[in-house]
């Protein structure tokens, strides 16, 4: 399921915010800390910004123009 430029962006601001800290989960459930590596928070920061780019570009266009007596 593809996600919703929204979605995305909050995705990308919960990201940005878990770069600082030693931990980038807590589950209250069962009570687990899921540690996660800079490079790893660093390289989902790029694919999300690179699909909130091609959600945000807009497409493009061509045109064809057909004759029956030549240009």
């Amino acid at each position: 399921m593809a996600l919703t430029l929204e979605q995305l962006q909050a995705q990308r601001d919960k990201l940005v915010s878990d770069m600082g800290k030693t931990f980038s989960e807590i589950s209250s459930d069962s009570d687990r800390l899921v540690r996660r590596s800079q490079a790893d928070l660093e390289d989902a920061l790029k694919r999300t910004d690179a699909e909130i780019a091609r959600l945000q570009s807009s497409p493009s266009r061509q045109f064809t123009v057909q004759t029956s007596r030549g240009i």
